[in-house]
């Protein structure tokens, strides 16, 4: 890229920190950079199974000097990787072609300016993926038959998206935001950026029909400004201008189901939510001229707009956790958590920043076995599965078991990070 840039959590931003409105490209043609840091992401990375799957997480810097750090600590957890994937029973020449196209990456100066605060790196036969995030992350890989989520955890929790609308007839300004800030982004071609420009087409279209009617030797026969006069006239054109923002709204959102506030006077929110048809329109809105709100106050305002929508459910589960615990409704165990999350029991998973409890599970039974090895690589079913690792090497973190069978059986997951974490490790709530 020839513009600097860093991405946070989902999205773009340059190094003085304005937006960008554009996805990273691949930096090496076999890598993926992944766009969305969301519950799809997530999913699909839960979904993978099968040996080999390496995870790699690392924090990353801006400076130059830090870059050229970042590089090689890159090189030396690729290392890491490849020597785990060898003692797992993998010939050395097959566990370097594994690792071949991230190791590409050492040597790309548009991948190393584009950074956020952490780089997870994710790795099998056939996939390469690459995700910068705004949460720094710690420095580990692990390889086994499954990817390790954990770490990321923290960084979805901040990456909850929504869309604002700043509508007036002076101007139109679409955001992308999270709880972290707002980036703009561009409407399809032809949406009216404001109702001067929308009248533009009429001007037009006004010419045009008066000189095909004088060609003929006729009088202008249309009737422009409609029955009730000027004022009329104006609403007419204020309605048409907000329906054909709705409609370039709709399309440039496409098939996202983030919700979208408008901010606006009342008579124009109230105008485009008749014509609306986006499903994820939410009730609250920013009331009052946008065209007087700056980027970060617009930020602010949607924030304080949709806590109840974001942060209300976490407060009720906490206090539901607080109330059931004790009864079987609710654990702060991770070897009963796992195994209940993969039953499909887990309504509510709460987890924080760290690794462990360790242990392996059954993958027939559910049965946990803890051990504290000096280090987690990777879990088997059986040791086998791993060119012959005894049990004790195959051990895997119980809390990102839980993550991944929960989110895979539509649970809902909390994550949690720092010292004032409400929630130390991990805990739920049962559906049953």
């Amino acid at each position: 890229m020839r513009e600097q840039a860093r991405s946070w959590g989902t999205y773009w931003l340059r190094s003085n920190g304005t937006p960008l409105d554009r996805p990273a490209q691949p930096p090496i043609e076999g890598v993926a950079m992944i766009q969305n840091l969301e519950r799809n992401t997530l999913l699909q990375l839960a979904r993978h199974d099968g040996y080999p799957a390496v995870s790699l997480f690392m924090p990353t810097h801006h400076t130059g000097a830090e870059r050229l750090e970042d590089r090689l600590r890159l090189k030396n957890l690729l290392s890491e990787a490849q020597k785990r994937l060898v003692e797992g029973g993998m010939r050395a020449p097959e566990a370097e072609a594994l690792l071949a196209k991230a190791k590409a990456l050492y040597d790309d100066s548009d991948f190393w300016r584009d950074l956020g605060d952490g780089l997870a790196v994710f790795i099998a036969t056939d996939t390469t993926e690459c995700l910068k995030v705004a949460t720094t992350l710690p420095e580990h890989v692990v390889a086994g038959p499954r990817f390790y989520l954990r770490p990321l955890m923290p960084a979805w929790a901040i990456a909850s998206p929504f869309f604002v609308l700043a509508l007036s007839q002076g101007g139109v300004r679409l955001y992308r935001g999270n709880q972290t800030g707002l980036e703009p982004m561009t409407l399809p071609e032809g949406t009216p950026t404001s109702l001067e420009e929308e009248l533009k087409y009429d001007q037009k279209e006004e010419s045009l029909q008066y000189k095909v009617d004088r060609s003929v030797g006729g009088a202008m026969a249309v009737e422009y400004h409609g029955h009730g006069g000027e004022k009329d006239a104006r609403l007419s054109n204020l309605l048409r201008f907000v329906e054909h923002v709705a409609k370039g709204v709709e399309t440039r959102l496409g098939d996202s189901n983030s919700p979208l506030i408008v901010a606006g006077v009342d008579f124009v929110v109230d105008a485009y939510r008749d014509a609306n048809a986006y499903p994820y329109l939410e009730d609250a809105r920013i009331s009052g001229s946008p065209d007087e709100m700056t980027q970060e106050q617009l930020h602010k305002a949607a924030r304080d707009a949709l806590r109840d929508r974001f942060d209300a459910p976490v407060v009720r589960e906490l206090a539901e956790l607080e109330q059931k615990t004790g009864s079987a409704l609710a654990s702060h165990a991770a070897a009963q958590i796992a195994p209940a999350a993969a039953e499909g029991r887990i309504r509510v998973l709460f987890v924080s920043d760290g690794v462990g409890p360790l242990g392996t599970m059954d993958p027939s039974t559910f049965a946990i076995s803890q051990s504290e090895p000096a280090e987690f690589r990777s879990l088997s079913e059986t040791s086998s599965a791993m060119g012959g690792l005894s049990p004790d090497a195959c051990t895997w973190d119980l809390v990102d078991l839980a993550i991944s069978h929960t989110l895979m059986r539509d649970g809902t997951v909390r994550a949690f990070s720092g010292e004032n974490a409400p929630v130390r490790g991990v805990a739920a709530l049962y559906r049953y």
